[in-house]
């Protein structure tokens, strides 16, 4: 076993380093306030063997506060997205979460945050935590590392919540710094997959940068009194210029899937316990 402290354990960075000291053919994040429950590894390890084309195994997870109790007052927001496991493309999965077909609930990441997937190493590119060199600050860190490692390949997503993550007022001052930047995350994200080609229809795209610019608005009103007022001036004019050149009215929304159907390969019951 090798140990190395870290003197900036949050985000991106704290990642990154973990990365640079793995040796093992999978990673496994877990956030020092996080908690995993017994099987946890053993499961998503087992589906990762039984399917060599899964480059990440996710799983769902409870709120807990600082007691180690789950909040129940947000115990909604960390619902499975299906009630089911399921074996699926990632470019689907990806597509349904930028155009707000699979929904975020609340929460930053809808896929679960880092403590929550199994990741096989080979699988990672250079400089995952970003899209290109000049965002690479903030942003979603751990849906981008998903969206960049997921195109091309599967997800495994397993509805049993083995992992307890930690919400509480330490925990939420830490992100404050990131808040400038996590806020036109989504918006970011779905230009980035349009440019790569995720997007098969136009008019799937454009579903996507309006989600994306609708929860960049909802970010501003949540979060900005938490803002250096100038950092929120420039995010309301990013947001008002993003709007008027990419913004079209009178499109269908995409409505919040309730099950897994339509695009799942295989239901892999027997592969975990």
């Amino acid at each position: 076993m090798f140990y190395f402290r870290n003197d900036n354990p949050l985000g991106p960075i704290n990642l990154q380093t973990g990365l640079k000291y793995a040796r093992g053919v999978y990673v496994k994040w877990l956030d020092d306030d996080d908690l995993m429950n017994p099987g946890c590894v053993e499961s998503l390890v087992r589906v990762m063997e039984a399917f060599p084309e899964v480059a990440l195994a996710t799983t769902a997870r409870d709120p807990i506060g600082p007691d180690g109790q789950v909040i129940t007052d947000l115990a909604n927001l960390y619902e499975p997205i299906f009630p089911q496991n399921f074996l699926a493309r990632g470019s689907d999965i990806l597509r349904a979460c930028l155009t707000g077909a699979i929904p975020a609930k609340g929460t930053f990441n809808p896929l679960g945050e880092p403590s929550c997937a199994l990741v096989r190493r080979s699988q990672i590119p250079d400089s995952p935590f970003q899209l290109s060199a000049d965002n690479g600050k903030g942003l979603l860190f751990d849906f981008v590392l998903y969206l960049r490692i997921l195109q091309n390949s599967l997800i495994f997503y397993c509805y049993e919540k083995f992992v307890k993550y930690r919400r509480h007022q330490a925990n939420t001052d830490k992100i404050s710094p990131l808040l400038p930047n996590l806020a036109p995350a989504w918006f970011l994200m779905s230009l980035h997959a349009k440019a790569n080609g995720l997007f098969g229809r136009d008019e799937e795209a454009q579903i996507a940068l309006e989600h994306g610019l609708t929860r960049f608005e909802e970010f501003i009103n949540d979060y900005g009194s938490r803002m250096p007022n100038e950092d929120l001036a420039r995010l309301r004019e990013w947001h008002s210029h993003w709007r008027g050149k990419y913004q079209r009215p009178s499109l269908i929304k995409p409505t919040p899937l309730k099950s897994a159907r339509g695009f799942v390969l295989e239901l892999p019951s027997q592969s975990i316990p």
